[in-house]
């Protein structure tokens, strides 16, 4: 079974979907000025955009971050809140600034040992940019690889803050239906750290696509460097669990295998004993009995379910449209002249709008989306 399937079972067995379409309280300011589209723009004047300009300039990428940073100020904690707002404000790794070339190879050797990668030692950790504070600002990252979803220019922070109010609205849920109340701010922390090494590991390179993620403890790097980093930070061992969580909760004793072989190998590039750190017991299992702020954390990262469709449905019609309109060659369809158009189109109005348009309209549906955007030649 894939992961995509295992967490696709666990909405079906949870039944929790209705408590995840409650909407949360919290509204996205000026909705309706991302709804009309933004001023299009040449092509030319799109080619010379970089990501940060293309996230910056999006009404619905700056909305989106707006919305995280009114959540991260309802985090009640206000160390856990100062910790948040500090990776948001600048994400480059910590994990990275002790690593001598001894530590490094140490960590692969040991990650190799218990089967966690597979890498060469060159690839095992993504490099980070000599100057400190050069990793990809939050809210210019991708929200995934770059074919997946939330490829684009900001698409990290929509993707990140959909997630949130996913949870929120499971939380509030939980305490209207069932009357108790889980952790909020660890069940939000979690949601907001899930991704937190996304700007790290998915950098952009000179094509304007992303890089490609390797696998860690089989599941995306981003996944275990990111619980890495928050055990470097000192955050509780609770909310590092949450978080890991994520990517699969623990429904079965498998699963919680499976988190506790994640937890290892965050542990393992940390430098910290996750037994001692209260990452896992002994028997290689999560310490105590798995607290449900992991399964909201996971049940709120599903956006996944239609904006990994929507990318893959959407942008063979819009290579097919950038061939005729944008008069691209084949050369260009397949490096940087289109991989800015598509970015700066995504990032505009997100790829699962696109795919709504074009289920409603077909393929004049996204040439009408793509030519708001970026002017036809």
């Amino acid at each position: 079974m894939t992961l995509a399937d295992s967490r696709r079972n666990f909405l079906k067995t949870a039944g929790l979907l209705a408590g995840a379409t409650v909407v949360a309280g919290r509204a996205f300011p000026a909705m309706a000025a991302a709804k009309s589209g933004e001023a299009g723009i040449s092509l030319a004047e799109c080619q010379a955009m970089s990501p940060i300009e293309m996230a910056r300039s999006s009404v619905m990428v700056q909305n989106a971050w707006k919305s995280l940073q009114e959540e991260i100020a309802s985090i009640r904690n206000p160390s856990l809140r100062a910790s948040i707002a500090d990776i948001y404000g600048d994400p480059t790794p910590r994990i990275t600034q002790a690593l001598d070339e001894k530590t490094r190879r140490q960590i692969w050797q040991e990650l190799t040992a218990k089967n966690y990668t597979k890498q060469a030692l060159a690839d095992v950790l993504p490099a980070v940019p000599n100057d400190p504070g050069t990793v990809m600002p939050f809210d210019a990252a991708p929200g995934s690889g770059y074919q997946s979803h939330h490829a684009y220019p900001g698409g990290l922070v929509t993707h990140v803050a959909t997630n949130v109010r996913i949870t929120s609205a499971i939380v509030e849920t939980y305490q209207n239906v069932y009357g108790y109340r889980v952790d909020r701010d660890i069940a939000l922390a979690a949601q907001l750290l899930h991704d937190l090494h996304k700007p790290y590991v998915f950098q952009w390179n000179d094509e304007n696509s992303s890089r490609t993620e390797q696998t860690l403890a089989g599941t995306g790097e981003h996944h275990v460097l990111s619980a890495a980093e928050l055990i470097t930070r000192k955050v509780p061992p609770e909310l590092v669990i949450a978080m890991i969580s994520a990517h699969q909760c623990a429904t079965t004793d498998d699963d919680e295998k499976i988190l506790a072989d994640w937890l290892e190998a965050a542990a393992i590039v940390a430098g910290v004993d996750p037994v001692a750190h209260g990452l896992i017991s002994t028997k290689h299992r999560l310490p105590e009995i798995p607290r449900q702020e992991g399964f909201i954390c996971h049940l709120g990262d599903h956006d996944f379910v239609l904006s990994v469709p929507a990318v893959k449905t959407t942008l063979p019609v819009m290579r097919q449209i950038a061939a005729v309109d944008y008069k691209m060659s084949e050369a260009d369809l397949n490096g940087k002249v289109f991989n800015k158009l598509r970015n700066r189109v995504y990032s505009t109005y997100s790829a699962m709008r696109i795919h709504e348009e074009m289920t409603r309209h077909g393929k004049e549906g996204v040439r009408r989306l793509m030519s708001r955007s970026v002017h036809p030649v």
